[in-house]
């Protein structure tokens, strides 16, 4: 089994939305960077602690709320017969639920007044927990309110002392809402199909996925810079000729290979050819130095890492 520390051993369940494309902070980009090694750790904010402290809190104010006694905190759990997809569960409770807490300055539009309407993120996060413990329901625990986290702010600077967390868990107590959500099966085999297939076209090949913003784009070429071709009507026809050509078997290579040269030829130094209207890349690096891979190639990088671990992708 991976530690629970190195992060780059498994996709875990906060990397749900960025897989999905449905992260407003994160992308593909850099769930990739990071399973592959290559991205910066991430610096822990004051926000992180505050954070990390109240949770645990929250949890107990959830508990209390629910009276529903907890039966194990921190459980880390992986996917049944898949040791590259696990999930940290906050708690679970004793009727088998997860709870999960969140805590946020402000209750932003995301958070909504009913049952289960948590933003969409989070609701990818705890959709994974649920399909990787296999759990049926989770109970989402939010502390918000500027004062209450102003305070709580004030009180952690003087320690957790019993009597500062008693003092904690009332605040909250008052400030807590609490959200529930049932398992949802389809949206786990979409989520499933998307993990694995970043997982063994991307992560196991080392072979990044399309970048899908200029910010991709300088995250994997830092050292080219951001300039970019905004493309025109000549672009576009290379760029649909080229796209013709991935789907022919026999004479694409040589399609692909000529719109490859014209398509090099007209960015030059730059990083990547993007779209006139929006800005989000259609041509990178990637595609310019023959990185782009098909079902052949993934399929044969594959069977050696199958062969390994004693196990087949379904």
């Amino acid at each position: 089994m991976a530690s629970i520390s190195d992060r780059t051993k498994f996709i875990g369940a906060s990397d749900a939305a960025a897989i999905m494309g449905l992260d407003p902070w994160r992308s593909r980009v850099d769930v990739w960077l990071e399973k592959t090694g290559r991205a910066k750790d991430r610096e822990k904010t004051a926000a992180m602690h505050r954070g990390n402290v109240l949770e645990p809190l929250l949890i107990d104010v959830a508990s209390r709320k629910l009276k529903m006694p907890i039966v194990e905190r921190d459980a880390r759990c992986y996917l049944e017969g898949c040791d590259y997809v696990s999930a940290q569960l906050d708690a679970i409770m004793e009727d088998g639920r997860i709870c999960e807490a969140k805590t946020a300055k402000f209750m932003v539009p995301d958070w909504g007044d009913g049952p289960d309407d948590i933003p969409t993120y989070y609701r990818c996060q705890v959709q994974a927990q649920l399909m990787v413990s296999g759990r049926e329901n989770v109970t989402v625990v939010g502390g918000f309110g500027d004062e209450g986290l102003h305070l709580s702010q004030k009180f952690l600077e003087n320690g957790l002392t019993m009597e500062v967390r008693a003092l904690l868990e009332e605040i909250w107590t008052d400030l807590a809402r609490l959200y529930h959500l049932r398992a949802d099966p389809l949206f786990h085999k979409t989520l499933r199909q998307e993990i694995d297939r970043l997982w063994w076209q991307h992560v196991v090949t080392d072979i990044p996925p399309e970048p899908q913003s200029m910010e991709d784009v300088c995250k994997l070429w830092p050292e080219q810079g951001a300039h970019a071709v905004t493309a025109d009507a000549e672009c576009i026809d290379w760029l649909r000729m080229r796209n013709e050509g991935l789907k022919q078997r026999d004479i694409g290579d040589k399609v692909v290979k000529k719109c490859d040269d014209w398509l090099a030829g007209r960015m030059q130094d730059a990083v990547a050819i993007v779209d006139p209207t929006d800005r989000k890349p259609l041509y990178t690096l990637k595609q310019r130095a023959a990185y782009t891979v098909d079902a052949y190639t993934v399929e044969a990088k594959r069977i050696p890492f199958v062969t390994k671990f004693g196990k087949e992708i379904k």
